[in-house]
């Protein structure tokens, strides 16, 4: 007789609220060759990753085979085996974080590539140079100087991570990472609208899939929430930065409003020059922070002129998801 398969009744069939599908088939096999578990689920002759014979989009993704103590074989010398197989739509199941959640179930679809996109939104934290406190004085010694280099200070930042399924690599959206969003954008679900250059592109994943009879590329993509902020302006920079304006060498002008470029000296002992930069005015002038007498100028800080930078490129980012 060898080893023969009977396939039992009992097929069983389930879906998920990830429209994830599974299929059961189960069978009895009777072996007198003497083969062990493993050979016997060679011998039945459904390879991982073979279709189902109804549901052609679901592949087998695993065999068991348990031994079966049943004295009722046909026969003596004969081993009882109870095989079966599991088939599933989406084959790499756990490799990604589970998709359209928080989408209404009548708006689940099951073509990987037509899904919505998902959106997770974390907090952090990340480190910023202390420009001017909450009373918008300078970071400074008591007699005006700048202090370098510039402390740091840890402030909470906000990560959105987005994921999206390609049919193709979108190797063109990797090489974005590090640019800023080149124009205001909505993040899909959050209705939150976003202002050009606030958003950073920071970090892309992409994992290959097979999912209903499909190869695509699950990908993930974070991008970040720029924290520069001008607390003695007032105006919110994302990721670009103000940086006061401020060197050793200085705009003078004598008497007769002659202008010249020369190095800074030291206040109280005009025969020194500065050995740290100053702050400088639009003009390019040294901003006074204490008298010939060695008090404090009041009110300083607000001559300060900042310079605005955009260090960062930019790009469309309303690709990730549209």
């Amino acid at each position: 007789m060898g080893t023969t398969f009977e396939l039992k009744p009992g097929r069983r069939a389930s879906v998920d609220d990830q429209l994830v599908h599974t299929y059961s088939r189960a069978w009895t096999c009777y072996d007198n060759t003497g083969l062990d578990e493993h050979g016997i689920g060679v011998a039945l002759g459904i390879p991982i990753g073979s279709y189902h014979p109804s549901f052609p989009a679901a592949r087998a993704r695993s065999i068991s085979v348990t031994e079966n103590s049943d004295n009722g074989a046909p026969g003596d010398g004969f081993a009882i085996w109870d095989v079966e197989v599991t088939y599933t739509n989406r084959f790499d199941a756990g490799s990604v974080p589970p998709q359209q959640v928080g989408t209404p179930p009548e708006e689940r679809v099951e073509m990987p590539t037509l899904r919505a996109p998902d959106i997770t939104v974390t907090g952090d934290m990340r480190q910023v140079p202390c420009v001017v406190d909450i009373d918008k004085k300078s970071f400074t010694n008591t007699l005006g100087d700048p202090l370098l280099p510039t402390p740091m200070r840890t402030v909470p930042t906000l990560k959105i991570s987005v994921g999206r399924n390609y049919l193709a690599f979108p190797s063109g959206l990797f090489t974005m990472i590090g640019k800023v969003n080149n124009a205001q954008v909505t993040i899909p679900r959050l209705n939150w609208s976003i202002q050009a250059r606030a958003l950073k592109l920071v970090n892309a994943t992409a994992t290959p899939q097979y999912e209903n009879g499909i190869f695509y590329w699950a990908c993930k993509y974070t991008i970040e929430l720029g924290q520069n902020l001008n607390v003695y302006t007032g105006s919110y920079l994302g990721w670009d930065v103000a940086i006061a304006n401020m060197g050793k060498r200085a705009v003078f002008y004598d008497a007769n409003r002659n202008r010249t470029v020369r190095l800074i000296t030291e206040e109280l002992n005009p025969s020194q020059t500065v050995s740290e930069p100053r702050f400088l005015t639009a003009g390019g002038e040294v901003i006074k922070t204490i008298e010939a007498n060695g008090d404090p100028i009041s009110g300083w800080e607000s001559r300060i002129y900042w310079i605005n930078r955009r260090p960062d490129p930019e790009f469309n980012m309303a690709l990730l998801w549209s």
